[in-house]
Order: structure tokens, then sequence, then C-alpha cells
């Protein structure tokens, strides 16, 4: 295998070597593929080896993901089989565009590399909804404000994150911070509609019983009273706004039996019965 002094090393040719050594014969036989330590400072293709899953390149030399005579391609853009892939210890600095199609990874490790840009990370890892295990300590958007709950809400399929497992307590604060408004709306749902609330006022007991008021003021307090409507009539008011529903049948009581039809008794014409309802 080449040296790591080595100024550039071929990474097909760093691949050839594992293979050799591996004792694998065709591409398709490659499942792992470990080129973890190799010097590497450029990718290639790696279209060739359609059954890959598990992919080490931890500790080389790599500062982007894409292919280097094409800047919009990722190295593995049709290897979608890759459910582990290993980049940590490199010099990568965005993963935007690269990896967003690998939607069976299950295990993601970024760690000690050059990710600065939050957003676009995330934005890049939402589509994985498979990954449990995903690792990105030592970047420098970890030390953004509120780094581990927005990757926790944006990537809920996550259960270890930066080597710590993920709580229904982070999950309840990240819900918070990001679905307020969503949460302010669920509050309002009640039995798959939205709720008004009781069809009566809320009586909020006081300290002061009716009897210890002055009359004056229990004259008033009657007067209120009878404004409000009665319990019947909010009942009804509500109904009233709900969506009315009705059906239509035919009236089978009218319709002749087989022994009417035989002895030519005049029956009634069936009609229609409509029913509605609220």
């Amino acid at each position: 295998m080449p040296s790591v002094a080595d100024e550039k090393v071929d990474l097909m040719t760093v691949i050839q070597s594992y293979m050799r050594d591996n004792n694998i014969k065709r591409d398709d036989d490659v499942r792992d593929l470990y080129l973890g330590s190799c010097g590497l400072t450029d990718l290639d293709n790696l279209e060739q080896f359609r059954f890959l899953q598990h992919l080490w390149l931890q500790g080389n030399k790599l500062s982007q993901l894409c292919l280097p005579r094409n800047p919009d391609v990722s190295f593995v853009h049709i290897n979608y089989r890759i459910s582990e892939l290993y980049l940590n210890d490199n010099d990568i600095k965005s993963i935007s565009g690269m990896l967003h199609h690998l939607t069976c990874l299950k295990v993601l490790m970024l760690q000690n590399n050059q990710l600065d840009d939050l957003d676009e990370t995330t934005l890049e890892l939402r589509p994985m909804r498979t990954l449990h295990v995903l690792n990105m300590l030592y970047n420098p958007l970890s030390q953004v404000q509120g780094y581990r709950l927005h990757l926790i809400h944006f990537c809920p399929s996550v259960t270890l994150f930066d080597r710590q497992a993920v709580t229904a307590q982070e999950r309840t604060a990240a819900s918070q911070i990001y679905e307020e408004k969503q949460n302010a709306v669920k509050a309002t749902i009640a039995f798959g509609r939205r709720s008004g609330g009781p069809p009566f006022p809320t009586l909020q007991q006081s300290k002061t019983t009716i009897h210890e008021l002055p009359s004056q003021a229990k004259n008033d307090l009657d007067k209120k009273q009878e404004c409000f409507p009665t319990l019947e009539e909010m009942v009804e008011e509500r109904t009233m706004k709900k969506s009315s529903m009705e059906y239509t049948t035919l009236d089978w009581s009218l319709v002749p039996n087989r022994l009417q039809r035989i002895n030519g008794d005049i029956a009634p014409k069936p009609q229609n019965i409509t029913v509605k309802f609220r």
C-alpha cells in the first residue's frame, strides 16, 4: 500500500492493493472497503462497487467529497447501499450536495473535520431517515449555541449523537424551541377538530361569597347573569355552527313485495327519504 509520505496517493491504486490483499476478485464482491490513513487527498468515482455497504476513509487528508474534475458530483453518487460511512479525522469543509442521496445510511462519522455551516450541514442530513449514529464533535459548527438540540430536532431518527444517547427530554426541549407555533395549534385540537372551549363560561370561584357582597353589588350581578345565555342556548348556538350532513334513502316500506305484485295490489309510489342533521 502506498506510503502516507507520498506526495499524492491515487485512490484506485489503494483500492486495487486492498482487493489484492483481501483476495477479492470482482468489484461486485466488495461489501467493505477500508481506506483509512492512506494519505488520500482526492477521491475517485466508486461506481464500480455497486454493492458497497461499509466505507472507511478516516485519517486521510480529504478536504472535499466531490470528484476532482466535477465539483458537483459526489464520489459515491450511485453507491446507494452504503449504510456506514467513516469520514472522521480529515479536513472536510462542506458536505453540501454530496451525501443526501445516501438514504440507507445508518452510521455517519464526521468528527474532527472543518464543517462550519450548521444549517447547510443539517439540510444535507435531513433526508437520511434511517440514520441512527451521528458524530460531529470537534467541528467548528459544534460550538454554535443550541447545536445539539438543532440536530436532534431536524434528524429525528438519530439515537446516538456525539457519543451520547438522545433522551426524551432533549427531544421535548427541541420540539418546544423549533415547533412553538405547531404546539400552540395542537393545544387547540380536541378529538380531531379545533376546540372552541366548553359550551358554557368557565366559573371561577372567588374567596368572597355572594352573601358577603353588598346589596348594590348583588343587584348588578343579577343583571349581568340575566344577560348571559342559558346552557341550552349556548349548546344550540354551537350546534348551528357545525357543518350540516344529510343522506337520502328509499322508503322500502312502500315497495310492494312479491305477493302484492302477483295479486296486482295497488301500492303507493315509493318515495325518497332525506335525513338532515348536524
